[in-house]
């Protein structure tokens, strides 16, 4: 059986977005495949997130023009809570106001590799450490 070829329908960062479409499609019967870029699956599963990696959903050629009709319906059905204009605040920014935020989201990156290496490495390790502990020491007599 030849696989069916398929076309890059939507695409966005932001995971409840993503999930929304995806409801949609289902809904609809059309089958999709969602892929997501380098860490992504992981850091959906351990923060709840996917920290700007892209995820893009896929359908086949068949379902693609219906997939993105109904994907302007719901862009169309939810402009009204989307942003339309660049709040003041974020319209004048300083080359240096930019630099900050770029250093503070560089900074965030590594608070997140931080805590999976404290909080999910390190547990682990321990654990390990601990059953070869508590079988070799017993032995050491024998």
């Amino acid at each position: 059986m030849q696989r069916m070829k398929e076309k890059l329908v939507f695409s966005n960062t932001n995971k409840a977005i993503v999930d929304q479409i995806c409801l949609v499609l289902k809904d609809n019967n059309i089958s999709f495949t969602k892929k997501m870029e380098g860490t992504g699956d992981y850091l959906a599963i351990v923060a709840g997130n996917t920290f700007n990696n892209e995820i893009q959903i896929f359908v086949s050629d068949e379902n693609y023009k219906k997939a993105i009709e109904l994907i302007n319906v719901f862009n169309q059905a939810n402009e009204s809570t989307l942003v339309k204009d660049t709040p003041d605040e974020l319209k004048d920014i300083s080359p240096d106001e930019e630099k900050e935020m770029e250093e503070m989201a560089n900074k965030t990156k590594g608070y997140l590799k931080s805590f999976i290496k404290y909080f999910v490495f390190f547990p682990i390790l321990f654990v390990i450490a601990m059953l070869i502990i508590t079988d070799i020491i017993p032995n050491l007599g024998k």
